[in-house]
């Protein structure tokens, strides 16, 4: 009798440990997560990219070559119209070429400085270390005032002229069009209108040179004046 107690209360134990294991395993821990709160400052910024990132993509800003105005000895790589009806020229461009002209025919190399600094930009004299562009003028004039130069100045621009690069932003009148041209192609009557330019000697300079390389001006459809040079 007292074995099949003591077996009982054995049992009984036995169960309520069970019990107690089972109740312990059904239970499920949590964990208090706290969400913060939304930034006050909104960002345009996509998801997963840093708002100090680099961008992906940075558009280049032009190098120095790229600012430099179209000044091109020797033939284009394509033929160009030769034009000499100035008023088929945009109004900005007539008007230039008119005032730069005007101010030629006075004589006065000073004349040209208040269209030169009309521009943000004076216009190309000479390649290389230019300073100001009327004294620029000048000191490549064969005679001290400066008179040659105007002479040569008018002399280029009332020359036939060409258009070249139309569309792009090295769009250009250019004249004349001899700067355009292979010299040995031109015609009885346009060596004439060379002539009025150059001499037979600097024509046959040029030859040996291979390509026109005296005075050109060049003015930009906006009116910009951009150049007037020689050499290479």
């Amino acid at each position: 009798m007292l074995n099949a107690t003591a077996r009982t209360i054995a049992l009984a134990a036995t169960l309520a440990v069970l019990a107690s294991v089972a109740y312990a395993s059904d239970k499920v821990q949590t964990e208090t997560i706290t969400i913060p709160a939304p930034d006050a400052q909104p960002t345009d910024k996509p998801i997963g990219i840093a708002r100090d990132a680099e961008p992906l993509f940075v558009t280049p800003e032009p190098d120095d070559e790229s600012k430099r105005p179209n000044v091109t000895i020797g033939l284009p790589e394509a033929a160009v119209d030769i034009m000499t009806d100035v008023s088929l020229l945009p109004s900005a461009v007539q008007r230039t070429r008119q005032r730069i002209l005007d101010a030629a025919r006075s004589g006065d190399p000073e004349a040209l400085r208040p269209l030169i600094e009309s521009f943000e930009e004076p216009p190309m004299v000479q390649f290389d270390g230019q300073t100001d562009a009327i004294k620029d003028l000048v000191a490549a004039s064969g005679d001290p005032e400066g008179r040659e130069i105007l002479a040569i100045l008018i002399e280029i621009l009332q020359a036939g002229f060409v258009h070249l690069d139309p569309g792009t932003r090295n769009e250009v009148y250019v004249w004349p069009y001899f700067a355009h041209m292979a010299l040995d192609n031109l015609s009885p009557e346009q060596m004439v209108e060379l002539f009025t330019i150059v001499t037979a000697y600097d024509l046959e300079e040029m030859r040996n040179f291979g390509a026109y390389n005296f005075y050109r001006a060049g003015i930009a459809p906006d009116g910009q004046w951009v150049y007037f040079v020689a050499g290479d």
